[in-house]
């Protein structure tokens, strides 16, 4: 089997018909390519190598028997492909405007000179995941060779909030979106005029858990923030929150997760606020440590809020808290009602209110039947809207890639 590092790309050696094509490889799009690779016959195309601490996933990726091509560029460029490019700047120089889109359609295009086009002679049918470089480079693809490639992508949040000038553009040169909640299904419609026919909601799922036992600790009331530490998830108005719950719950610990550019200043607000004895920080937890996080905290807290450009679609760690039959508590954003229903999965409030999370927090602590439901409600909604596998198996016949006997 070949190691990771041995993932380069070399010559080909069989028929690319179906590409799941992406820039580079995370941890909630290994889980899905687990159960599209049981599902479905068609070879991963990757931009960038993957994550060291991926390693492992990729080898049982690649024990599956999982074709998977790392960076397939031959630094060989003729005439005509540098043509091709030329007039495509010219043609849709407007939808250069603007930093990001500029850093989108300029990487689109080196990548396109770049890519080894060898790889798709033979394909059918090519599915991208965001509204990026991946999906505007299988358009040029479709174009240079004048093909009839179907064409699909999956856009999530960022890929559509920070004002996408390409996303007309991708959506009248290929077959389908999908999306990930129906918050992005009007947005698209109202903000790019993306027609319905045009767009698909499939959620995000998670793998559904039978029930799971909790980690019996001390007699502590246990809150959890488990997200990268970056200002739209919201994490200076849940401290401030909890400096208030501490007042009157003296032994509730924060239990914080995830690391980012806003660590050291929130290190720097619990020595400030001398929360060391009831704050704990975990750094960056791996995913047997994420099952342990999630069967010790009592209630789970994501407070996102909306920055310009960007917030969060329908983040993975709420549908996970859910898994474990830990309440929630976010807030009324994008497509988060769609996960966080009040008082069925837990409570839902709005963005930047540091008395609404106090309030929500008090209510999950101290009304034992609204727990009670929400322990009894959480696992059958999220087996009726976010089960991975039926999602999944819903997009591949979408796209026509399902085996034939599932």
């Amino acid at each position: 089997m070949p190691k990771l590092q041995d993932l380069s790309y070399n010559s080909i050696k069989s028929n690319y018909k179906r590409i799941y094509f992406v820039k580079a490889l995370n941890r909630w799009l290994i889980d899905d390519l687990y159960i599209f690779n049981n599902a479905s016959d068609f070879s991963l195309l990757l931009l960038r190598n993957p994550q060291e601490f991926l390693k492992r996933d990729i080898n049982i990726l690649l024990k599956s028997k999982l074709n998977i091509l790392v960076k397939p560029f031959r630094y060989k460029i003729n005439l005509s492909e540098i043509w091709f490019v030329l007039v495509f700047f010219v043609s849709n120089i407007n939808k250069f405007y603007g930093w990001y889109n500029f850093v989108v359609g300029v990487k689109s295009l080196i990548w396109f000179l770049l890519i080894d086009k060898r790889v798709f002679l033979k394909t059918e049918s090519i599915h991208c995941e965001f509204a990026t470089q991946t999906i505007l480079i299988s358009i040029l693809i479709n174009k240079y060779f004048q093909r009839d490639i179907s064409l699909y992508y999956t856009v999530h949040a960022h890929d559509i909030f920070f004002k996408n000038k390409w996303l007309s553009y991708i959506s009248r040169n290929t077959e389908k979106c999908f999306t990930i909640s129906k918050y992005n299904k009007n947005y698209l419609a109202d903000h790019y005029k993306i027609t319905n026919k045009h767009i698909k909601v499939i959620y995000a799922g998670v793998n559904i858990s039978e029930n799971q036992n909790t980690i019996q600790n001390d007699n502590s009331y246990r809150i959890g923030f488990l997200s990268n530490l970056i200002k739209k998830k919201g994490i200076k108005y849940l401290l401030e929150a909890f400096v208030q719950f501490l007042q009157v719950n003296e032994n509730a610990r924060l239990i914080i997760a995830g690391s980012g550019p806003l660590k050291n200043e929130i290190e720097e607000y619990i020595i400030q606020e001398k929360l060391s004895d009831n704050v704990l920080m975990l750094g960056r937890i791996d995913e047997n440590e994420k099952i342990n996080f999630f069967k010790s905290i009592d209630v789970f807290v994501l407070p996102s809020t909306s920055e310009k450009n960007d917030m969060d679609g329908i983040p993975k760690v709420l549908r996970e808290a859910v898994n474990f039959n830990v309440p929630i508590i976010s807030t009324n954003i994008s497509g988060i009602p769609e996960i966080c229903i009040d008082r069925v999965t837990g409570i839902l409030v709005n963005e930047k209110s540091v008395n609404d999370i106090l309030y929500a927090l008090n209510r999950i602590k101290n009304d034992d039947e609204l727990l009670m439901s929400i322990e009894k409600n959480g696992k059958r909604f999220l087996k009726s809207k976010f089960d991975n596998f039926d999602n999944i198996k819903l997009k591949l016949k979408s796209m026509g890639w399902m085996y034939n006997l599932l």
